[in-house]
């Protein structure tokens, strides 16, 4: 149930391989949900409906619309990016365009959106935040922020706040490698953390944790986030009280799949206080070992039942 796989929102035949390979995760594997990608708009509609018919349990079904569900169904409605709507300095413009997007997406048969982007973009060398972050003003972002996921939800979707701990103040892009902050506690009080602050204060329903290593708080070299008890449970759901579903940024990036394989990341998640591990690098392999880990009693069953309750609740 906590293991994600990814796929395209394409229309896919039955006797083709990838639908093959959906319907056996799905059946077999009973993953919990998925995330899905680029398709159409009636291939989207029909392709959820035959995956949701499949599905002992329901699931949960996501997508990455951080400017409308056009960035990955073209025929949708396309917003401009969060750089621009922070320009603005107008919050209501941010929930406008995330209560659209919820209506859009929750249409076409998705229920969560990793969006909204409320890293402090506060660097200009990064190279993958940039135009998704609200600006570099931190009450800026945390107010646009806030607004944002206020939107979503009232649009009837779940709101995932990204990049905790933090982004913005990066030249590395977490999908090619790892990226470390170097800062004191004070400085992620005053920059980074505020925005999740003010999001959790609005209710978010959802946090994305990054491959952010961060000595500040874990003093274990090179610990990515995703796998650090010390920034997801104890920083995020213990100092910050956040009790929403967590979810890592995608597995199969290499700010972590380059240091673990697919069974030891998807575990150490768990363990470090996830609920959702998105897009191992195999998901056979990711639910085997979290199976093997709970045999041998390295995580415990109740440990999995909170999350597992908490998935099904959303």
């Amino acid at each position: 149930q906590l293991v994600f796989p990814s796929t395209q929102g394409s229309y896919y035949a039955e006797d083709s391989e990838t639908w093959r390979e959906l319907k056996r995760l799905i059946v077999n594997r009973k993953v919990g949900g998925l995330v899905l990608s680029i398709g159409d708009v009636y291939e989207y509609a029909v392709q959820v409906n035959r995956i949701q018919k499949l599905a002992a349990v329901p699931l949960l079904v996501a997508g990455d619309f951080e400017y409308g569900v056009a960035m990955r169904v073209p025929r949708a409605t396309a917003f401009p990016r969060a750089m621009a709507i922070g320009a603005t300095r107008n919050a209501r413009y941010a929930y406008e365009v995330a209560r659209v997007t919820a209506i859009e997406g929750r249409a076409l048969g998705v229920h969560q959106n990793y969006a909204p982007t409320i890293d402090v973009n506060n660097n200009p060398r990064n190279p993958v935040i940039n135009t998704r972050s609200f600006g570099d003003d931190v009450s800026l972002v945390s107010d646009m922020g806030a607004a944002y996921v206020k939107g979503t939800q009232d649009g009837g979707m779940i709101s995932t706040v990204k990049h905790f701990p933090g982004h913005g103040d990066t030249d590395v892009d977490t999908h090619l490698g790892l990226v470390t902050l170097n800062f004191d506690k004070k400085h992620f009080d005053q920059v980074e953390l505020p925005p999740f602050k003010a999001a959790i204060k609005s209710g978010a329903k959802s946090v994305m944790v990054g491959h952010i290593a961060v000595p500040a708080f874990d003093t274990a070299v090179g610990i990515p986030a995703t796998v650090s008890s010390k920034l997801t449970t104890e920083l995020l759901r213990n100092e910050l009280k956040f009790d929403g579903l967590i979810v890592t940024d995608a597995m199969r990036m290499r700010g972590v799949s380059v240091k673990y394989a697919a069974g030891e990341a998807s575990v150490l998640a768990l363990k470090a206080g996830t609920d959702i591990v998105l897009m191992p690098t195999d998901i056979d392999v990711a639910i085997d070992a979290i199976i093997a880990a709970i045999k041998r009693g390295e995580i415990s069953e109740q440990r999995i039942d909170a999350s597992v309750r908490k998935l099904l609740k959303a």
